[in-house]
C-alpha cells in the first residue's frame, strides 16, 4: 500500500476514487455517475436520510458541483 496525495479541492473523494479505480476520468465525470445512480436507485438510498422525496433529489443533484461534499447524501457513501 502506498499513500498518494490527492487534491484538496472539496473533491479530494472522487480523485482518490479515479485514482483506485485507475480510471482516467474527470471527477465531473465521476460526480454526474454516482449523482445519476443514486437517483436511480432512490429507494434504496433515501430511506437512509432524513430527506423528503424532493429534498433527497436536490440534495444528490447538489453533489454534482465542484467542491460540495459535506450533505446527509454523501455521508451514505462509503
Amino acid at each position: 500500500m502506498t499513500a498518494v496525495t490527492v487534491d484538496k479541492d472539496g473533491d479530494c473523494f472522487f480523485h482518490a476514487l479515479a485514482l483506485q479505480l485507475k480510471a482516467p476520468l474527470p471527477v465531473s465525470s465521476i460526480r454526474e455517475m454516482l449523482v445519476k445512480h443514486m437517483i436511480k436507485h432512490k429507494d434504496t438510498y433515501q430511506p437512509l436520510t432524513s430527506c423528503s422525496d424532493t429534498s433527497y433529489v436536490q440534495e444528490c443533484s447538489l453533489l454534482k458541483h465542484k467542491g460540495i461534499w459535506n450533505t446527509d447524501i454523501a455521508d451514505l457513501i462509503p
